[in-house]
């Protein structure tokens, strides 16, 4: 009867055990998984100084000793350049370029004026980036992705840890119906990497960005549930359009405006801008 009832009780721990989500990466190589920022960086947000202006808010809040900034340059060769002169501090940051393969590494700044739209070339720039992301999470990585025409005014991984552990964090453009491929907080794990795959092969040669993919996943998955996937609150992280109804919001984004003047005005408005 003591055997049988042993048996039972290591039974059911095992499927307790069993149906526990996997919080760190299959294919994890690190014990505490390091997270990878990771941003488009063009040569109009240097110029400005909207870059500097984000990593000046942002860096007090990066995770002590596990974080690594990676940036999305296109082979811009000025913006490699500055980047080299930049003051990360005791920040690591590498080059789109210098962190992946070869082969995922294409330069939109050549791709974009040789290759027509709607090309098999041209999908493959629209790909380069769920690419890269898949690449990061096969190595374990947690991957953050984001916009640098942004200011954290709070710290946003409090709030992606308040959020739960979900596969993918997302944020709503305008509406819950059109995800954001501006801000994305990816836990690595086999579903998260496959998710980055559907997306890959969700992207139609003749779509304008990747985004479009993206939202074509997430809406087959509110039916199939084949991923989790979580909405921040919008309170915390509004579109560029709300921001004026989430004043105490933890990252402003300067999305909705054309031309790089009129961003840089609406951080300065909100007195978000750190003069050099």
């Amino acid at each position: 009867m003591a055997a049988s009832l042993h048996i039972l009780l290591f039974l059911s721990s095992f499927a307790c055990i069993a149906g526990l989500r996997v919080v760190h990466s299959e294919t994890s190589k690190h014990s505490v998984p390091k997270t990878i920022l990771v941003a488009q960086l063009d040569y109009d947000y240097i110029e400005s100084g909207l870059f500097r202006n984000w990593f000046k808010h942002a860096a007090k809040f990066f995770p002590s000793g596990s974080v690594e900034l990676v940036l999305d340059t296109d082979g811009n060769t000025t913006v490699d350049k500055y980047l080299k002169d930049f003051d990360f501090g005791n920040i690591p940051y590498k080059t789109l370029a210098e962190k992946m393969p070869a082969d995922l590494t294409i330069s939109a700044a050549q791709k974009v004026h040789t290759d027509p739209w709607g090309s098999k070339s041209y999908k493959k720039l629209m790909t380069h980036r769920p690419q890269a992301i898949k690449k990061l999470l096969e190595d374990g990585n947690v991957v953050f992705q984001f916009d640098v025409d942004t200011v954290w005014v709070n710290n946003p991984f409090s709030k992606f840890d308040a959020a739960g552990n979900h596969d993918m964090l997302v944020t709503a453009d305008g509406s819950t119906s059109n995800v954001c491929g501006c801000l994305l907080f990816i836990r690595p794990s086999v579903k998260t990497v496959e998710l980055m795959a559907d997306w890959i092969g969700a992207i139609n040669k003749n779509d304008e960005g990747n985004q479009q993919g993206l939202n074509r996943i997430l809406a087959k998955n509110k039916k199939h549930k084949k991923y989790d996937v979580s909405f921040l609150e919008v309170g915390d992280f509004p579109p560029g359009s709300l921001a004026n109804k989430f004043p105490n919001a933890t990252v402003f984004h300067a999305n909705f405006l054309k031309g790089i003047p009129k961003k840089v005005e609406f951080f300065k408005t909100r007195n978000l801008w750190i003069e050099e």
